[in-house]
């Protein structure tokens, strides 16, 4: 198919900046960190407990980050 180069396509339009994908990425990222502390608890598991820790704290810190 071939175009004029003076036709411009107007069909790629960002619908957002992203910001609120991301954020909700981090609040699911909180909540299943919280799942995997408490089931890596529950079921005596080491490896379920350090990401669902590391998750939780970084989550933690990228919301830290972007509210400052």
């Amino acid at each position: 198919m071939r175009y004029r180069i003076e036709e411009t396509s107007n069909t790629l339009v960002p619908v957002s900046n992203g910001d609120s994908a991301l954020m909700l990425a981090v609040i699911l990222g909180i909540a299943i960190g919280v799942v995997c502390i408490y089931l890596g608890w529950k079921g005596k598991q080491l490896w379920l407990k350090f990401w669902g820790i590391g998750l939780t704290l970084v989550s933690c810190i990228y919301i830290a980050y972007v509210t400052s």
